[in-house]
């Protein structure tokens, strides 16, 4: 019986995300279900194509995003670190406006000609460089699998506090090293639990460092399909005019109680609100 998986995380308003997200994936059979859907995953590179990466993989990155966006309802949104923008679109969706930058060229361009609007921006800047905007221009700063890339990070933390207004949040997700690809050459740094924390205090003074991952919830029902005339040894053939739908909604999980919980790190800290006039 002709089986099909579709990986979402949900939720997501976007469109234009949502457009990426609806493709589907179809196997012949409910054991090789996960094997075709990991096989889809390439982790030789770093730097995700909705163009022409697997709809899993775009699935996996833009979860993070969805779960910032549970706290960006309203506000002014900066992406350090955005590449296609894809994920700033989305946070896009629910904030008053949203800012990303990315160090190549070719990728704004991209990002602008596919995402930009009204609320919705992106630029060309190196995060080992001070960040181009005033003090206290954010509500919400928000950062995905960037650090770990960047050469100054004390200065690249030091710009997320600076341009936050106070009370802010910052966002940050990092792979755990012990569970990250050994002899990364894109990364220049990756951290413990204990080294994150450490770095974000120097900057802010409500700091968690927690564990990011995806929660699978599993849905199965009965779909019309067309119909498929299944071969016999014996006999005609034996007509089967339905099929299995198996829904995977993949939902952010982040855990605060244990020291060593997953494959990613998650910080949310939060900027000191202006002392009392």
């Amino acid at each position: 019986m002709p089986e099909t998986l579709h990986l979402r995380t949900a939720p997501c308003r976007s469109a234009a995300i949502q457009h990426l997200l609806d493709r589907t994936v179809r196997t012949e059979s409910s054991g090789a279900l996960l094997t075709e859907l990991m096989g889809r995953l390439d982790t030789s590179k770093e730097r995700l194509d909705p163009a022409i990466d697997s709809h899993a993989w775009l699935d996996l990155h833009l979860s993070p995003y969805l779960y910032a966006a549970e706290s960006a309802e309203g506000l002014d949104v900066l992406d350090v670190g955005c590449s296609h923008g894809y994920g700033t679109a989305a946070l896009a969706e629910v904030a008053r406006s949203a800012v990303g930058f990315d160090l190549y060229p070719e990728v704004i361009r991209r990002a602008t000609t596919e995402f930009g609007r009204d609320n919705l921006r992106f630029l060309v800047h190196d995060a080992n460089d001070p960040f181009p905007f005033q003090d206290e221009s954010f509500d919400l700063v928000f950062s995905s699998e960037v650090i770990e890339h960047v050469r100054e990070q004390d200065l690249c933390v030091g710009e997320m506090a600076r341009v936050l207004r106070p009370g802010g949040t910052l966002i940050l997700k990092t792979p755990n090293r012990p569970y990250a690809r050994k002899d990364n050459p894109f990364h220049t740094h990756e951290f413990l639990r204990e080294e994150l924390d450490e770095l974000l205090r120097r900057h802010f003074g409500c700091v968690r460092v927690g564990h990011f991952g995806l929660h699978p919830v599993w849905g199965v029902r009965k779909v019309e399909l067309p119909q498929v005339d299944y071969p016999q040894e014996c006999g005609p053939p034996i007509p089967v005019p339905c099929g299995c739908l198996i829904e995977v909604f993949l939902r952010p999980d982040v855990t605060f109680e244990h020291k060593d919980a997953g494959a990613d790190l998650l910080a949310r800290c939060r900027k000191a609100e202006e002392a009392a006039q």
